[in-house]
């Protein structure tokens, strides 16, 4: 190997090894804060030390019909179960929907772990189509450290054909 290639490979070595430091600090994170109070943080459970593949994790519900197949909605929203008031989603059909997750909707992501006990996080999904709730179902949604976990709740709804 020339010299200009191991000084390339150490160069890469040394990258990824401070990457992979950077990122496991940001995600061991401290505790947060909203509307002034002090939550708890929900990676306090995690090794410190975790390494995490690169996927993106996403928890996807299909919404169908029992004859007509996907169902199209006006809007969706995801809230905390226990605290209905606050939302966790609340989005047009259209940005619910992702290249990714085809026509399912996103319950949650990746992007969202720090907002989920490790445990479980009571959530609660519900479908709008012309002004009227379709349906709501709940959720239990938590994270393995890395990446976000379905724990409770069905992965497809099959709603009864409107007539």
């Amino acid at each position: 190997m020339n010299k200009s290639r191991q000084i390339i490979l150490i160069l890469s070595i040394v990258f990824a090894l401070f990457f992979a430091a950077c990122v496991n600090k940001s995600l061991a994170g401290n505790d947060r804060k909203e509307d002034g109070k002090i939550l708890p943080n929900p990676k306090k459970d995690c090794p410190k030390d975790l390494l995490c593949t690169m996927d993106y994790k996403m928890i996807v519900i299909d919404v169908k019909e029992e004859e007509e197949g996907y169902f199209y909605l006006d809007s969706v929203g995801v809230f905390y179960t226990d605290q209905p008031d606050r939302n966790f989603y609340l989005k047009s059909y259209e940005e619910m929907i992702t290249e990714q997750s085809g026509f399912g909707l996103l319950l949650a992501e990746d992007a969202n772990m720090m907002h989920l006990e490790k445990t479980g996080t009571k959530l609660t999904m519900a479908g709008f189509k012309g002004g009227k709730e379709v349906f709501r179902q709940n959720y239990i949604v938590g994270h393995d450290c890395c990446h976000v976990v379905l724990l409770s709740g069905p992965k497809e709804i099959l709603l009864k054909q409107s007539k």
